[in-house]
């Protein structure tokens, strides 16, 4: 037999090379079948693997079929014919690779890696940026949520770890089973108060406008009327919800806290965040929606928020743990704008009970001072924001 072949293109060629090769594969044929051969020199033809071809001369006349021969040609078949020919054994994973596309998977690799790497120094930074205190239910799924909306997920062939997008590694309607799964509570309750050495301050968020049509920033609008800043001045509870059903939950903590408290030191503030670009077109009339459903007393302590900035709205919503957007969360916080007290979902009569006891807690009974010296907190605490006119 001719020691080269030529470059084969074509059915002719594929008969050409059973031809010449036909004293060497006689006992390759009569294990393997003529139409599977057949189909796998003509494989080789229609790809143009000429070296292929040549490779596996060499060892397939040797009569017994030696193992040697075997790698070479199920690197070659398709997998449903090498399982009918030699009984469902594992095709070899050796490959004929060039070098060049070795170094580009490397360089790939080697490239994404490094991405990760960043990511997670990114996202160890901004955990930093979290409200202490705050209990995840563990029964859920929001507690595995990363900064960036993502989770760390484990390659079980690799055990390589990779951050992945909440929606494509727990599905588009994850939130309705974490709630399932929480009991509505994606935030366990507070047991007892986050200790004011530990309390962070509320996170910022620019550019609320209340229904008093003023736009105002938090947390500043939130110690508006502390003027001696004193951490024990007042306490106010403030509820935020992204969906209508979440909102329908919160009554079952504002409702309690307002009947039990009427002084001036306690204040109850609503934040609505209203996410999309579509629904910013429509912000006058959602701000008219609000405005009729909202007693006109509540107008300057509700505040809406449309996503302007999507980056700061990520930040203030991983800080504040709200990873989940279909319930309502609440949080009280001291005359200083400090979280001290959180809790989620529809509240259970000893949330309420706790609710009440922290808020008291909070805020004691001043001490009488001879003389008569100015008052600690909230009357007259003045205009913060600045109004805005509609046309």
């Amino acid at each position: 037999m001719q020691s080269n072949l030529c470059r084969c293109t074509g059915k002719a060629s594929s008969s050409l090379i059973l031809k010449r090769l036909k004293p060497s594969i006689a006992t390759s044929t009569t294990i393997l079948g003529q139409d599977n051969l057949n189909g796998f020199v003509s494989s080789c033809c229609a790809h143009n693997y000429d070296n292929s071809v040549a490779m596996i001369r060499t060892p397939v006349v040797k009569r017994n079929f030696s193992n040697t021969a075997t790698p070479l040609l199920a690197s070659y078949m398709t997998p449903p014919t090498w399982n009918k020919a030699l009984g469902n054994a594992a095709p070899s994973s050796r490959h004929f690779s060039s070098s060049s596309k070795n170094n580009k998977d490397e360089d790939k690799n080697k490239k994404n890696n490094d991405e990760v790497e960043s990511i997670s120094q990114t996202t160890k930074n901004k955990l930093q940026k979290r409200i202490k205190g705050i209990s995840m239910n563990p029964k859920g799924l929001s507690h595995m949520i990363l900064p960036g909306y993502v989770i760390e997920k484990t390659n079980k062939k690799t055990s390589e770890t990779s951050l992945v997008n909440v929606d494509r590694a727990l599905g588009f309607f994850w939130m309705m089973k974490d709630l399932n799964e929480s009991n509505n509570k994606p935030i366990v309750t507070n047991s007892t108060l986050i200790p004011a050495d530990e309390a962070q301050i509320f996170p910022s968020l620019n550019g609320c406008t209340t229904l008093s049509d003023e736009v105002v920033d938090l947390p500043n609008f939130l110690i508006r009327n502390n003027r001696s800043k004193d951490a024990n001045a007042q306490c106010t509870l403030v509820t935020i919800s992204y969906k209508d059903f979440g909102h329908k939950l919160l009554p079952s903590w504002t409702e309690p806290f307002k009947s039990t408290f009427s002084s001036s030191r306690y204040e109850v503030v609503h934040i609505s965040v209203v996410e999309g670009f579509f629904f910013r077109l429509l912000k006058r009339p959602i701000t008219s929606s609000q405005k009729q459903g909202t007693p006109s007393d509540q107008w300057d302590r509700t505040l809406t928020y449309f996503d302007e900035n999507v980056e700061e709205l990520a930040d203030f919503r991983d800080a504040l743990r709200m990873h989940n957007t279909l319930t309502g969360y609440v949080f009280l916080l001291d005359g200083l704008g400090r979280v001290r007290f959180v809790g989620s979902g529809k509240a259970a009569e000893e949330d309420v009970e706790k609710l009440l006891e922290f808020a008291k807690e909070l805020t004691p009974e001043p001490k009488k001072r001879l003389g008569g010296g100015g008052g600690s907190s909230s009357s007259g605490g003045g205009r913060v924001g600045r109004k805005i006119h509609r046309n």
